[in-house]
C-alpha cells in the first residue's frame, strides 16, 4: 500500500509540473531590463549603430495594464511604446486612437499569417538565451526572413544579419 501511495505522489507531481510547465509564458519586458540592438539598415547612416529598449514602468491607461518601453535610437531620440501581454500575444497600444496592433503571436504555427502585412510564418521552434528556454519564429516575404524571438522581438534577417540583439 506504501508503494501504491508514493507512486501517486509522483504521478501528481509530474502532473502538476508539466501543467504548471504547458501553461506558463515567458513574461515579456520585467522591471530593469534592457535590451540593446545594433541597427545597420532601416535609418539615416549616422543612426546606425546601438539602439536601446528599456522597460520604464507599469501603467492603467483607458482601464488597460499596459507596460511602457522607452526606446532610444544612436542619436538620442527617446519614444514611448506602449504594450500589453495577453498570454502569448503581445500587442501595442495607441492612446490617439485607443485601439491596439499586434505585434508578436506566439501561439500562431507555420503557416498562419504574421502580424506584419505580406509576411506568414514560415518555420517555429525554440532557442536557449541565459538558461532561458525562449519561442522562436521566422517570417518569410518572398526571398526576406526574420527572425523573431520570443521576449526580445525582432532581430532581423536571420540570412543577413541585419541587425543582432545583444
Amino acid at each position: 500500500m506504501r508503494y501504491f501511495a508514493l507512486k501517486s505522489w509522483i504521478l501528481l507531481f509530474i502532473i502538476q509540473y508539466a501543467s504548471a510547465n504547458l501553461s506558463a509564458q515567458l513574461e515579456w519586458y520585467k522591471k530593469g531590463e534592457v535590451y540593446l540592438y545594433e541597427v545597420k539598415t532601416g535609418f539615416e547612416f549616422e543612426n546606425y549603430g546601438i539602439h536601446s529598449m528599456t522597460y520604464y514602468k507599469d501603467i492603467k491607461l483607458n482601464g488597460h495594464n499596459l507596460k511602457i518601453l522607452r526606446y532610444t535610437d544612436k542619436i538620442g531620440q527617446n519614444k514611448d511604446i506602449f504594450i500589453q501581454q495577453l498570454g502569448e500575444k503581445v500587442s501595442e497600444y495607441n492612446n490617439n486612437s485607443n485601439e491596439f496592433r499586434l505585434m508578436f503571436d506566439f501561439a500562431a504555427k507555420s503557416g498562419d499569417p504574421a502580424p506584419i502585412s505580406g509576411f506568414r510564418i514560415d518555420s517555429t521552434g525554440t532557442i536557449m538565451i541565459h538558461n532561458i528556454l525562449r519561442k522562436t519564429q521566422i517570417w518569410k516575404r518572398e526571398n526576406y526572413r526574420v527572425l523573431v524571438i520570443e521576449g526580445i522581438g525582432m532581430v532581423g534577417d536571420c540570412l543577413l544579419y541585419t541587425s543582432r540583439c545583444v
